[in-house]
Formats: structure tokens, C-alpha cells, sequence
């Protein structure tokens, strides 16, 4: 028994010996920090912690999900001294939302320090469009909705809204929408829209690039359209300024773009009417037939053409009966 009681001894002082020595453990995950994120361009993401108390070393890890951050700081990959408490991650993909990890080192034992969301800032915005175009009949007022293609991730975007001739109409506008709505246009007058993304980063705006600019060229409306007794079709519409051309579609079928044709082209912003003869190879027929109508501005500059409108869509606005 004395023999039992002794090696028990022995075996509990060995283990007292073992548990006395540091090892690179696994410490408990305990938020101990704040995470901060400092800065960001597209292909990184810059971010702090407070200090450790008793910490050696930090470890970085960096991924889509927190799991992927925790391997990676873990494997010690990215190590930093202690007074080290910023660190920027280089080498990352635009418009993405990586979670990043920071441990640190302890008398040999690793524990966790701070983790959090760091974003990259994205591209520019692109595929501006107007999807909702409104004119006045009785006077030159003008609103448009326009859209763009939305971007991951972001806090928000600003826009700018400036007339050809270089009038600004809305100068760094915030909406948290991809879309925005715009009043105080007139609707012989070209405009040009520009957007940009931007992010909250320590309480403070981050901004991608601005987009180029689209122009938008508004959509003329119909003022006027008689059909004379010898089956002739009179147009009048409202001029819209530096324009190259307006293009003179019709149609006998009400609603979106069905069956409209092309039926002549009028070269010149100032020249804003057109006699028409025939449709479809007929004289035009008051009588048993209605005619809807759109006229569409084209502007070319050297590389692009603008159109008003577009006949690709559900909806063309505005369309003109004859009667």
C-alpha cells in the first residue's frame, strides 16, 4: 500500500511539472478588442486593435468567412511584433468583404485578440440608364429617374447631375439605392450624369471612382400631328438643343414597341417638323386608323451615339395619337 500511495505521489508531481510548462495552446475565443478598419483601396484593406496586455507576437488571418481568417492567423502566415497594433492587407480582390482575425501570443499560449469585416473598394459604376423620363405639355419642365448597375458592399453612392452646357443641376447628391430621382430639368436640354460609390470607413466617407459620364439626351415630345384631306401626316415637336437628328417612328398598335417603324429621319437640332405621304405604303387615314408616334434625338460625338429613348424597351415615353 505504502508502495501504491508513493508512485500516486510521484505521478501527481510529474503532472504538476508537465501542466507548469508553456506550450502553444489553444486559448479561449474571446472578443477581447475592438476591430477597427482605418482605410481601403480596391486591392486592400487597411485596420487596427487596441494592445494586448502580456502579448508577444499578433497573428493575421484574413478570408470570405471567419472560419477561413481563423486557420489562416492561426498557421502564423502573417505575424507582426507587439507593438504592432495596424496592419494592411495587400494583393486582395476589388468590391469584397473579407473577415479578418487577429490572435496573439501569451506566454506561449495563443489567444484571440479582435476580428472583423474589411472591405475593398469596388470599380466604377457602370450601365447608367433613365427608366423613367417625365415631360410637361404646357411647359419646359422635365424629371427623370436613372439606375445603374448596384455594387456589392457599399454604403451608398453620390451623383452628379450637370446640364451639356456645364449647368449643375445636382452636385454630389447621397442615395442608398442603385437609382435616383431628378427634378428641375427641361426638356430641350442635354444633360450629363456621373456616380460614384462610397463606403464608411472610421466614420468616414471612401469613395470609388467616379463612373463616365452619360449623356442623356431627352426625349422629344409630340406637339402636334394632323392628317390632311389628301392623307398627309403633319408633325411638329419640341427642339431639343445640339442634337444631330431626330429619327420619326409609328405605329398602328398601342403599347410598348409593337409595330413601330422607322419611317423617316430629320437632320437638325432647329428643324422640329416633318410632312409625311404614307405608312406601311398607304395614305394616312384618319378615319379607321390611330397612329401612335415617337420622335427620337440622336446626338453622335466621336465615339458614341445617344439616343433618346430606346426602342428596345416595354415602355416608350411619350407616345403621341394622332386624334
Amino acid at each position: 500500500m505504502k508502495k501504491i500511495k508513493k508512485m500516486l505521489a510521484l505521478l501527481m508531481v510529474a503532472f504538476a511539472i508537465v501542466t507548469l510548462v508553456p506550450s502553444i495552446g489553444e486559448g479561449k475565443k474571446v472578443q477581447a478588442a475592438s476591430y477597427v478598419q482605418t482605410g481601403a483601396t480596391k486591392t486592400s484593406v487597411s485596420f487596427k486593435w487596441p494592445a494586448q496586455s502580456g502579448a508577444t507576437q499578433y497573428y493575421i488571418g484574413y478570408g470570405l468567412d471567419s472560419s477561413s481568417a481563423d486557420r489562416m492567423a492561426k498557421s502564423k502566415s502573417i505575424a507582426v511584433g507587439s507593438g504592432t497594433t495596424s496592419y494592411t492587407i495587400k494583393g486582395l480582390a476589388a468590391a469584397k468583404r473579407y473577415w479578418i482575425s487577429i490572435y496573439y501570443n501569451k506566454n506561449g499560449y495563443v489567444y484571440y485578440a479582435a476580428g472583423g469585416y474589411g472591405k475593398t473598394l469596388c470599380n466604377i459604376v457602370s450601365y447608367i440608364r433613365v427608366f423613367d423620363y417625365s415631360i410637361s405639355r404646357t411647359s419646359n419642365d422635365a424629371s427623370c429617374k436613372f439606375q445603374w448597375a448596384e455594387k456589392p458592399y457599399v454604403d451608398g453612392y453620390e451623383y452628379e447631375v450637370k446640364s451639356n452646357g456645364g449647368t449643375v443641376i445636382a452636385s454630389n447628391k447621397t442615395t442608398y439605392s442603385n437609382s435616383a430621382y431628378v427634378t428641375g430639368l427641361k426638356k430641350d436640354v442635354q444633360y450629363k450624369i456621373r456616380v460614384r460609390a462610397f463606403y464608411t470607413i472610421n466614420g468616414k466617407r471612401v469613395y470609388s471612382g467616379w463612373s463616365n459620364s452619360y449623356f442623356f439626351v431627352p426625349q422629344p415630345l409630340v406637339t402636334s400631328a394632323v392628317i390632311d384631306s389628301n392623307g398627309r401626316l403633319t408633325l411638329k415637336w419640341n427642339k431639343v438643343k445640339s442634337v444631330n437628328s431626330y429619327e420619326i417612328y409609328i405605329s398602328t398598335t398601342y403599347g410598348g414597341t409593337v409595330g413601330y417603324k422607322k419611317v423617316a429621319t430629320v437632320n437638325g437640332a432647329d428643324n422640329t417638323s416633318k410632312v409625311l405621304t404614307s405608312f406601311d405604303g398607304k395614305k394616312f387615314n384618319a378615319a379607321s386608323k390611330d397612329y401612335y408616334i415617337l420622335i427620337r434625338a440622336v446626338r453622335k460625338t466621336s465615339s458614341t451615339t445617344y439616343y433618346s429613348g430606346t426602342l428596345n424597351s416595354t415602355i416608350i415615353s411619350p407616345i403621341f395619337k394622332d386624334r
